[in-house]
């Protein structure tokens, strides 16, 4: 596992090349100016608190920008740097639960090993394991958010890491050794430059800090992708449809076919022939959501196609009438046409968009012939 996900790390980040070298720029710019020139000791560590927060979402834009490419589409950076900045108290609230006792432990630790200098033996051990144990469930949590994870609190990181601690612990260790590698003749550049100083200060020190974010951030995206991670849509979401409308107000495929669908039990296989259902035409703010009811009488692969105007590519994902929400596949191009196995019963189709700009969006409801026959 630990080298398929070192693997798929550098294929993502071959594959999405440049927007991750726009990255690395902006984040050499920033991390320089925040880091370079610190005064005195308080100074500093605030210095490196707010560095701390830019380099977690830089990471968080390089995961953005390689699931953009991941789909099929082109992402600018100012579209996913404003996607990720909106979820930026999400952000912090998931990576923050995550990290904060391993963090005070740490500085407990040393806070003992500067008062009893013999337990620094024990103390930076710890204070090692303790941060590769940790960072595996923070780049969790932050790709949890970029996937549009709604919870406050990272569910769906600690539940991808359930039952897979040493292998996220393997993965880490293994990818820090391989990207520290592959980042040394960049941070060997970025040294350089602030040993010249004076303009080039401020970047050499920016190019050292932000050398790792693109294999981070792909790096992240490959082992959650590893760990067949899903995102936690919870109760929350459940309420939030319930809040758009009764499920019995919504489209009866029974009445919009004239026959109620008839599909064996199990997950049917792919369709390739569909014919048109119900259509609507919606018009979606940057980052609303829009959804609406479905009820079908048995278990039925349905089609969805998607376009839209302007932007990013929306999110599809699907509710049951328990509340068990289930995320589409990521739509490539405007038109696309998305497959899902519903359940009986209700179901709530659900379309958030990830522009930062308004969005014409139309949603078509397909069936297969079979069932429409």
């Amino acid at each position: 596992m630990v080298t398929s996900t070192l693997v798929d790390t550098l294929r993502r980040a071959r594959a999405s090349w440049r927007g991750q070298l726009t990255v690395l720029a902006a984040g050499a710019v920033l991390l320089g100016l925040t880091l370079f020139r610190g005064g005195d000791a308080g100074d500093l560590r605030l210095r490196i608190l707010v560095g701390s927060v830019e380099l977690l979402l830089l990471i968080a834009v390089s995961i953005r920008v390689a699931l953009a490419t991941e789909a099929g589409y082109d992402d600018d950076l100012q579209d996913a740097a404003y996607e990720v900045f909106t979820d930026l108290p999400r952000l912090m609230t998931q990576v923050g639960s995550v990290a904060v006792v391993p963090i005070a432990a740490t500085w407990l630790a040393l806070r003992s090993a500067s008062m009893v200098p013999v337990l620094g033996l024990l103390t930076v051990p710890l204070a090692f394991a303790v941060f590769v144990f940790t960072i595996g469930p923070v780049l969790l949590a932050t790709c949890a958010v970029v996937h549009h994870d709604r919870g406050w609190l990272p569910r769906s990181a600690l539940r991808a890491l359930r039952g897979h601690h040493l292998r996220v612990v393997a993965i880490m260790l293994g990818g820090g050794v391989a990207a520290s590698f592959a980042v040394l003749p960049l941070a060997l550049v970025g040294l350089v430059l602030n040993a010249i100083g004076g303009m080039f200060g401020f970047a050499g020190v920016g190019l050292v800090a932000a050398s790792m974010i693109p294999l981070l951030g792909c790096g992240a995206l490959a082992t959650w992708r590893a760990l067949g991670a899903q995102v936690d849509q919870g109760r929350q979401h459940a309420e939030g449809a319930g809040m758009h409308g009764d499920p019995s107000g919504g489209v009866d495929m029974a009445t919009a076919f004239g026959v109620a669908p008839a599909v064996a039990a199990g997950v049917p296989a792919p369709v390739t022939t569909w014919l048109d259902g119900p259509t609507w035409d919606v018009a979606v703010e940057p980052g609303a959501v829009w959804g609406t009811w479905i009820r079908i009488d048995a278990p039925s692969v349905l089609g969805f196609r998607v376009a839209w105007h302007g932007g990013a590519a929306p999110d599809v994902a699907f509710a049951s009438e328990a509340g068990v929400w289930t995320q589409a596949g990521a739509i490539g191009r405007s038109g696309d046409v998305l497959q899902a196995a519903l359940p009986a019963g209700s179901t709530y189709v659900q379309v958030t968009s990830r522009a930062s700009v308004a969005q014409a969006l139309t949603l078509a409801l397909l069936v297969p012939p079979a069932v429409a026959a």
